[in-house]
């Protein structure tokens, strides 16, 4: 039970200590935000899958769905609560403190999305499956979650920092969708055994991981 608590929680830590570490402008009372918005995210795992639980109802069984009514279900049923419940938390997180640049809008999408993570982890996945699911979920789902923030916080950021009104509206809708969608074909390719071959899923998994580490490179560099 202790190793499978750990496994649940390590990830996400890991994960916020790096891109704290990586965040160039510190402060007490950013890391006091930082901290509340991983735990608004974990109060986010038992809010999203409430509500994931009721409109999962209304979409037909894996087994009587086709690809296209899977991937309808993957957006409409999974990632637009999730990643919704995420933008939301994030957005008044960098309302509330000053930001200086867009990797920092990336940091606070972060310890959000980890928080949800790990509290999905310790609720839902590990506690009561065998350890190779906390194993996978520690190498490949939370890394999952940690590049939808990747996604959503660039183009929040990018909103953030445009002095055009409209820009900035455009750019914020772009942050949710772009994460939605992230999310959504990442579940798509899993969801249902034998709607694709698993290497469709790493291969999507690891080519969203490269761009999102080039994403944080080149955002990081440039400020």
């Amino acid at each position: 039970m202790l190793s499978k608590i750990l496994l649940s929680i390590l990830p996400g830590i890991v994960f916020c200590f790096i891109f704290y570490l990586l965040d160039k402008n510190k402060s007490k009372k950013k890391l006091i935000l930082l901290i509340i918005l991983f735990l608004l995210g974990g109060i986010g795992a038992y809010i999203t899958h409430r509500f994931e639980w009721h409109f999962g109802s209304y979409f037909p069984k894996f087994k009587d769905s086709n690809m296209w009514q899977i991937l309808i279900y993957a957006i409409f049923g999974v990632a637009i609560f999730e990643e919704g419940y995420k933008w939301l938390f994030t957005f008044i997180g960098i309302s509330i403190n000053r930001i200086k640049n867009i990797f920092e809008v990336i940091v606070y999408s972060v310890f959000c999305s980890a928080g949800l993570a790990t509290f999905e982890n310790l609720l839902y996945y590990n506690l009561s499956n065998d350890i190779s699911v906390s194993i996978i979920r520690m190498i490949v789902t939370v890394p999952s979650h940690i590049c939808n923030a990747i996604v959503m916080g660039l183009f929040l950021g990018l909103g953030y920092i445009s002095n055009n009104k409209y820009k900035k509206i455009g750019l914020y809708i772009l942050a949710f969708v772009m994460a939605t969608v992230v999310h959504a074909l990442y579940n798509w390719f899993i969801y249902k055994p034998g709607l694709f071959d698993s290497s469709v899923h790493y291969i999507y998994y690891v080519l969203l991981c490269i761009v999102c580490i080039y994403i944080c490179i080149v955002v990081r560099n440039k400020e």
